[in-house]
């Protein structure tokens, strides 16, 4: 097993920008839910970190931070209000027998 700190030649960190904008005809148009606010574009950052712990054993760890989830979805909470930005983690392990 590797030591806890230590990187290893088969580590791998990703940085990422993703973004997407909805449409003047699906924001505006027959997908708009009446007396909810109109949908526009969603921009994600994301972070990713990949660790080879032991020649069997990766562990993988991501954050994402969202910006406007959905294009500004509505909130089933609050009639006429938006999801707020949200922070999402993970993390994923590989073990190869």
């Amino acid at each position: 097993m590797i030591s806890p700190g230590t990187p290893t030649q088969n580590d791998a960190q990703e940085t990422s920008e993703l973004y997407g904008n909805f449409s003047g005809g699906i924001s505006k148009g027959a997908f708009q839910t009446p007396g909810y606010p109109v949908r526009s574009a969603e921009t994600v950052i994301e972070a990713t970190y990949q660790y080879q712990v032991a020649p069997w054993w990766m562990l993988q760890g991501e954050l994402q931070y969202i910006f406007h989830p959905g294009g500004g979805i509505p909130d089933p909470n609050n009639r006429g209000a938006r999801i707020g930005n949200e922070a999402v983690a993970g993390l994923r392990t590989v073990i190869t027998f």
